[in-house]
């Protein structure tokens, strides 16, 4: 009797750690998979699409109908950055939250910014500007030519996925300023101190 007690045990341990492996191959799978959905609507300017990866509290910092106006307008003026190349490096660990999983994802980024005249010393400080901005390990150039600036650099997302929606994203170099304002769930907070 023991021994059968001993196998029920193990057997029951051994089924809880493979639907726990099956589910954390499932959500790197749809991770993935919206990676490059995101990945594709960040190169074309879409929209719409990029508005249902963004973390729904920041909503509450700037209504979605408002956020989505400004981008459309900002990509039908030309002022926003093309995005030339983006690619994903590393997905780190799955982590789990009371609300779902969690990871960052490290990616690459080629960009140019065009801008229209600018006097040389407006170029200078440009470059200073973007140079600051991007980080220490981006790389910032300019185009005197075409008044076009180019950027390289690699940066973080941190992927939030809560119950059954998409993954959702939030850069990483902002987490620090969605902590403070408690749009950010604490226990994401704690795990990637």
């Amino acid at each position: 009797m023991k021994n059968i007690l001993t196998l029920i045990t193990v057997l029951m341990f051994a089924s809880a750690n493979i639907v726990a492996k099956d589910m954390k191959v499932e959500a790197i799978t749809t991770l993935k998979t919206d990676l490059e959905t995101y990945k594709t609507a960040t190169m074309k300017g879409d929209v719409d699409t990029l508005m249902r990866f963004i973390y729904p509290t920041i909503f509450t910092i700037s209504p979605k109908e408002k956020m989505t106006k400004m981008f459309k307008e900002m990509y039908a003026s030309g002022k926003m950055p093309k995005i030339n190349r983006m690619s994903f490096k590393k997905i780190n660990p799955m982590q789990t939250f009371d609300k779902g999983n969690f990871t960052t994802v490290v990616y690459e980024v080629a960009m140019d910014i065009t801008l229209g005249e600018l006097k040389p010393e407006m170029k200078s400080q440009m470059l200073e500007i973007l140079t600051v901005q991007m980080g220490a390990n981006a790389k910032v150039s300019l185009d005197d030519k075409t008044n076009t600036f180019h950027i390289e650099k690699e940066a973080a997302l941190i992927a939030i996925k809560e119950g059954t929606d998409s993954w959702k994203f939030i850069e990483k170099k902002q987490s620090a300023s969605l902590v403070q304002a408690k749009l950010l769930p604490a226990q994401i907070v704690e795990k990637l101190k």
